[in-house]
Order: C-alpha cells, then structure tokens, then sequence
C-alpha cells in the first residue's frame, strides 16, 4: 500500500509534485483544472494480477501429488523392524517394557524434531548393524547428527522443567551408542544428560498416568545402567554422589509393591554400587548401618520372589518350545540380579570384614548360567542383552577364576561379533584391556 502523500487528489493521480498552494495548486491552475485539495487517506492500488503472475509458478507446483523423501520411507521400515526387535524379548512381562512404548511417541509427541530423528537414527543403526550394511550405517549417523544438533536446540530453548520428549531423546540416543559407539563414553553421556533431566523434574505429572508410569521405568533403567558405566569408567564413579542426591528426591521406587520386582531389585542395586564407587575412591565413611538395610531389604525381595513363584506353580527351566512363552525377568534377569546384589554386597563388605569367596564364585557361575541360557533361548539377538551385561562385567571385573572370567570375556565376545549392542560390549572390552577393575582399592580377603 503506498504512503499517503500531502498533494492534492488530481496531483497524485498525474503523478505530478503537489505544491500544496490553496486554494488551488500551481498544477491544477495551469491546466484549468479544479483543485479538489488535499487527499485524505491513502490511494489503493489494484495488484491482483501483479500477484497472481507472481505466484503462478508455485501455484502449479502446489497442485502435484506430494510423495514422502526416501528417508522417511526407508526410516519408517526400519522403525518397524526395530520396534519388533524391541517387542520380542517383553512380549511375556507382566507389565509393557518401557522400551515397547517409545512406538507410539512419535504419534504423543507430533512436533518434536529431535525425537523423531533420534528414533529414525537409531532404527536405521539398528538395522544397518542387523545387516552389516555400512552404507545404512552412514546414513543413521548423519540422523544421528541432526539429531544431536536438534536436542540441544531443544534444551536450549526450554525454560520449563523437562518435558517427557527431551528425557525420551536422551534415552533413545544413549541407545544409538550403545548398538553403535561413535565414541567409549558416549552412552554413559546421554544417560548422564537423561539422568540430570529427570532429576530436574521434580514432580511428574500426576493426571497423566502414562506419562509418569513411562518416566518411572526410564528412570529405573537411567539409574541401573548408571552403576555400569560407573564400573566401566572411572570419570564416572565422581558424578554418582550428586545421581543419588538427586534420584532419591524425585522418585521413590523400591518401597512400591505395586512396582515390578525387577525394577524394585535394580533400585537396591543402584544403592549398593553407589557405596561400592564411594569406597571405590577411597571414602571412609561407614556404610555398615546403610548395607544392613539394603541386606534386609534385598532378603524381603528374595523371598517375595520365591512366594510369586510358588503361588504361580512355575519352575524357573531353561527350555521352553516358544519364545513368547519364556518369563525373561523369572529365568534369566532376576537370578542375575539377585547374584549380582550379593557380589556387590561382598564388595562392600570386604572392606571391614572378610569376603567369602567361595560364596561370591557361586554368584558368579550364576551370572554365567543365565547368560549362557539366555543365549541359548533366546537366541543371538535380543534386546534382553541389555541389563545382563552388568552381572557379565561383575564377573569379568571381578571374579577369582580364570575360568569364569574368559567365561565372561567370551560372552562379551559373542555378544560384539552376533548381537546388536556392539558399543557396550566394546567398552567392557576395553575396560577390560586397560586391567581395569571395580575394587582396584578395596582389601579382598580369601576365605580361609
């Protein structure tokens, strides 16, 4: 819309430069014309068809038929192989593994662009590692790359306490490092973000159930996965004081009955990995009332177990004929769970006491057993390999036998060469290398 000009309205129609003399202006005087003054408001010109040519061209492509980038297409397919990779191993628990969920995020959380992307890049590793394609591997990692550049936009921007969507980004990108690692401590980063994220929310939502009964089992996992990357990576054993200030205001889980008995027993486990990295690095505070509780605690959780199992009339066998009718948490997880709370229980122990080896051995053959039949039942991949690999890194940091220790190293050896988390078993290898060690400062004394 032109300016509104101070000339008389005959002036502006000849384009001429107004005088603006009254009560008629040279202009109009010298062509006999008469003066109708000066115009009040603006001149409004017609550019219908001035626009119109203007945007002709992008009218016409408007009008083709819009088809979804190849990417999408693509990512959308191996979205939907990594979600049944995903599904198989939880198909028989009781409650949905926090992991089966993240399907449906992309439909709860429509406008987030760093989700999306963290979830086509992890699906996209996943299936370029199923099928050691590293042209498909090229192209998760520049995913993974716009991916990184978007969440932390979307950190930037945020002014409110964390969402769900900025916690599930972290989680899903930890587990893009943990199938393939562009760097050792990549994981233990984005679980370090997750984890930081969460404990700033300090009251999750209470109307929307789902949303909370999500962030509880992330949060499980953050906490669990936590105490591995502390034992596999000294950096880490610094930050666990503030993790445990932080977890314990926000989330309170092993009091919970209605909770599963995994996710109460990976609580306890946190806590004696917490005290086992403060010993670690050389406290001498006395956690002898604090182990006690735990002790307890862990006795009242093994004996729940042991009633759960008895009132369902369920032996805990290795072989069943289908997949989906074999209990994960039962037969494989929860065994190694129980043995690992008792080495790290021995570990905490021995700094005051003598330590039963010939106990904690026990324990470890444990471990063995159910990695080895996981394994075997489950096949090569499965996505239960996750949380199994800190009860394989207890043993291959910790046991006494050289047996069991290879035991281990071939486990971790399999697990790189057949399944799909390759960076975790990578990092436990090189931790491992390096003559690393969860109790390089802890006394252990043989039994006698």
């Amino acid at each position: 819309m032109p300016r509104k000009s101070r000339g008389c309205q005959s002036c502006r129609l000849a384009r001429k430069k107004c005088d603006d003399f009254q009560p008629s202006c040279q202009f109009c005087s010298r062509n006999n014309l008469v003066c109708l003054g000066r115009s009040v408001g603006p001149i409004i010109i017609n550019q219908t068809k001035s626009v119109v040519l203007r945007y002709e061209c992008d009218r016409k492509l408007s009008l083709l038929d819009q088809s979804p980038s190849s990417r999408a297409t693509t990512s959308a397919a191996f979205a939907s192989l990594f979600f049944s990779f995903v599904t198989t191993a939880s198909a028989s628990s009781a409650i949905p593994s926090w992991l089966t969920r993240f399907e449906y995020l992309p439909s709860t959380f429509r406008h987030d662009t760093a989700l999306d992307l963290a979830l086509q890049a992890t699906a996209t590793v996943y299936c370029g590692v199923h099928a050691n394609n590293q042209t498909i591997i090229r192209e998760a990692c520049a995913i993974y790359s716009q991916a990184l550049s978007m969440h932390s936009k979307s950190i930037a921007r945020s002014k409110q306490p964390p969402i769900v969507a900025l916690i599930c980004t972290s989680i899903v990108l930890s587990l893009f490092e943990a199938i393939w690692p562009s760097t050792l401590d990549g994981y233990a980063m984005h679980l370090t973000a997750a984890r930081n994220l969460t404990g700033l929310t300090l009251n999750f939502s209470k109307k929307d159930g789902a949303h909370n009964d999500l962030l509880r089992q992330i949060y499980v996992h953050t906490l669990y996965q936590s105490i591995f990357t502390a034992f596999t990576c000294p950096f880490e054993c610094i930050s666990l004081d503030e993790l445990a200030t932080k977890s314990h205001s926000v989330i309170v889980i092993s009091s919970d009955k209605s909770q599963p008995l995994a996710d109460r027993l990976m609580t306890q486990l946190f806590k004696l990995g917490k005290i086992v990295c403060f010993l670690t690095s050389g406290s001498r505070d006395d956690f002898s009332f604090q182990l006690g509780v735990i002790d307890t605690q862990l006795e009242c959780l093994r004996d729940e177990h042991l009633r759960q199992t008895a009132n369902q009339k369920k032996r805990l066998y290795w072989a069943t004929r289908n997949k989906s009718d074999i209990d994960v948490d039962g037969s494989f997880l929860l065994p190694a769970y129980f043995a690992s709370s008792a080495i790290l229980l021995s570990i905490a122990r021995s700094k005051t006491c003598t330590c039963n080896m010939e106990v904690a051995e026990v324990h470890h053959q444990t471990i063995l057993d159910s990695s080895f039949q996981l394994v075997k039942s489950l096949g090569a991949n499965s996505s239960a390999y996750l949380p199994m690999y800190l009860p394989i890194a207890l043993v291959a940091l910790h046991s006494t036998s050289q047996e069991r220790r290879a035991s281990a190293c071939e486990l971790l050896q399999l697990h790189q060469k057949e399944t799909i988390f390759k960076g975790i078993s990578q990092r436990i290898g090189v931790w491992i290398a390096q003559g690393g060690s969860i109790i390089h400062s802890l006394p252990v004394v043989p039994a006698v």
